[in-house]
């Protein structure tokens, strides 16, 4: 989820120029990397994606109203990362955690619009109830978020794309609900096709507010596997008389999140978390998915979570 909503709202941070410029570098190598293994694919696939994968074209494009790969491999959302796809989505999801020094339960709105084939917008807006260990409970509006996506490396077995997240002081510092001013995420994303109905995802980037002295490294990976919807051969993913994923596809999740301090009071705190989830597409417009969540290691933010959501795809 934008913003990364599994991890508590009040962790304020600061990017300088290098250590921003390093973490755009992490994306580039990484589609360096993939760049070839792309070409090679694309050029025995359809003639558009050789364009896509140079770099070259599509920018304004209509967004082509899909959700798989030119393989046939589904895109699966994943809870605790920002996806590589474009995608028109509706998410509405409830979670409630546990932990140390304070219960949370937070219903956060979010839209993914796909504007072309290249360029996306996502926006959040999650509202939070806390349950503190002095007897306080503060609820209200979080911080808000807006991020630019846009696909860089387009395959049929590799995406690559940066997003640029602002988040906006919506929510009440004074009461925990917020962060107190603007802040700001660049990263970058990957989609891989493994084949098999196995797919894998991840995402590195800095979160970074404007006024305070704190940097923050964050980075997650994700492995999905999708199994057959009632009636489909063990090959086949998609009805392809739809654009959209068949009822009954059904998906399993496994997540790792972590994030460590580069700068600031909290220098060198690390910690992560991961997660076993499931989504499972009602219809070729809805789905439902939950998930459960454990935090590791010594320092936590929490000590375990639940989520279940509704999904309504455009």
């Amino acid at each position: 989820m934008l913003n990364h909503p599994m991890n508590p709202p009040n962790h304020p941070q600061v990017l300088n120029r290098p250590q921003l410029l390093g973490a755009y570098l992490v994306g580039l190598l990484l589609a360096g990397c993939a760049s070839p293994q792309g070409r090679q694919t694309a050029q025995s696939a359809q003639p558009d994606a050789q364009v896509s994968v140079e770099g070259g074209g599509g920018w304004l494009e209509p967004w082509p109203d899909h959700h798989e790969s030119q393989h046939d491999s589904p895109y699966v959302h994943s809870f605790g990362l920002e996806p590589a796809f474009l995608d028109r989505d509706l998410f509405l999801d409830f979670r409630t955690s546990r932990g140390p020094e304070a219960d949370e339960i937070e219903l956060a709105l979010e839209l993914e619009w796909a504007l072309t084939r290249r360029i996306g917008l996502v926006l959040e807006a999650p509202y939070e109830h806390l349950s503190l260990g002095d007897g306080q409970s503060p609820s209200g509006l979080g911080d808000m978020a807006v991020a630019l996506r846009l696909l860089l490396v387009d395959s049929p077995d590799f995406l690559l794309s940066s997003n640029l997240e602002l988040a906006l002081p919506s929510g009440s510092e004074s009461r925990g609900l917020g962060s107190g001013e603007v802040g700001g995420a660049p990263s970058f994303s990957a989609w891989f096709n493994l084949g098999n109905r196995l797919q894998a995802s991840m995402q590195v980037g800095t979160e970074h507010g404007f006024e305070s002295e704190e940097l923050e490294l964050f980075y997650a990976g994700a492995l999905a596997y999708s199994l057959p919807a009632d009636g489909e051969e063990s090959s086949e993913f998609h009805d392809h008389s739809t654009d959209h994923a068949p009822p009954g596809l059904t998906s399993v999740m496994l997540e790792f999140t972590g994030r460590t301090v580069l700068h600031g009071e909290l220098d060198g705190r690390d910690t992560a978390e991961v997660l076993l989830g499931l989504s499972h597409s009602v219809t070729q417009s809805w789905g439902v998915r939950g998930a459960y969540q454990v935090a590791i290691g010594d320092e936590k933010d929490f000590d375990r979570a639940v989520l279940v959501g509704l999904v309504y795809h455009f």
